[in-house]
């Protein structure tokens, strides 16, 4: 090497510097080749592989355009919730919380993140979304694609007694027949107020009962 180093390489016919550009091109051209031949997630989550994968073969024809798999990024996992109820349009949502609950008994509690109008069937409706807390991303990703059952709870702005709706059908049916639950609990307590209607129960607030 210190003899070719200290040589004329043009005139023994060897181009070293030549070589060596065209060796590092070539490494380059490798790696580009390879970068493009491999893919990888940008993130950290779960990889679902859509080809019929069978013990011992290594290599599957594919067509240009093909599903190869599909990605989850697990980081942020929400759910939907569709509202169909007009009385909850109005809810605050800022005090909304989903609760799933497990087979085990455990709960996960994903808060509310974000609305949105979708159309589905040809019809417009208000759908919530919740997310979990990242901590317990790991136990909500065994619920992805599945059909779930959940609570919602509101965080009351004031102190209130909850009142199934049977109970006041029951208790005052006169004042409960038509499909008004505010107008029906001021025709039995002029001074209460709905403050939240649920699906089963209302939250009234009635002035004269809280300074009691």
């Amino acid at each position: 090497m210190s003899y070719l180093e200290s040589t004329n390489l043009t005139i023994l016919g060897i181009d070293l510097p030549g070589q060596w550009s065209e060796w590092h091109r070539r490494k380059l051209e490798f790696e580009r080749r390879q970068a493009q031949a491999r893919l990888k997630m940008p993130f950290t989550g779960q990889l679902t592989i859509n080809l019929p994968l069978t013990e011992g073969v290594e290599e599957y024809p594919v067509n240009a355009g093909q599903e190869l798999g599909v990605a989850r990024d697990l980081s942020l996992i929400r759910i939907r919730v569709s509202l169909s109820n007009p009385a909850w349009v109005g809810l605050p949502t800022e005090r909304m919380v989903a609760v799933v609950r497990l087979p085990n008994g455990d709960e996960l509690e994903a808060p509310f993140a974000f609305q949105k109008i979708e159309r589905i069937q040809l019809r417009e409706e208000s759908v919530y979304y919740f997310q979990f807390p990242p901590e317990r991303s790991a136990v909500a990703a065994r619920l992805l694609g599945t059909d779930v059952t959940c609570e919602l709870w509101l965080a009351l702005p004031q102190t209130a007694r909850i009142v199934p709706k049977l109970s006041l059908v029951l208790n005052h049916p006169d004042a409960f027949q038509g499909r008004n639950w505010a107008h029906g609990v001021r025709s039995a307590w002029p001074e209460a107020k709905v403050l939240v209607e649920g699906q089963t129960d209302l939250a009234i607030v009635i002035p004269n009962l809280a300074k009691r």
